[in-house]
């Protein structure tokens, strides 16, 4: 009965850490700096998918330390691929796409 429990509290302390991070950023143009809104960010590898707002603000939450790959596209652009490394919340990140 121990060792149930202690997995329990286990697999309920990875969960708390592994996802306590988030990413938040613009999307603009590399040449005139304008933002992009509804440009694509996607988290390689996890499934995650947002879209940049009016402005070409985006987020994610629930990220793990480490280093996490982005893939950026919208149309008349040319789609990029970045790379972060979270170790603390990120803000005001931002991504350049040129065409």
């Amino acid at each position: 009965m121990l060792r149930f429990f202690m997995f329990v509290g286990l697999s309920l302390l990875s969960s708390v850490v592994k996802g306590q991070y988030s990413l938040t950023g613009t999307i603009t143009d590399c040449l005139s700096r304008a933002p992009l809104s509804g440009a694509t960010v996607e988290l390689v590898g996890q499934q995650k998918t947002v879209q940049t707002n009016a402005q070409g603000q985006f987020s994610f939450q629930d990220l793990s330390k480490g280093t996490h790959h982005f893939y950026v596209s919208q149309d008349d652009y040319k789609g990029h691929f970045f790379k972060v490394s979270i170790k603390r919340n990120e803000k005001n990140y931002i991504f350049a796409l040129c065409n």
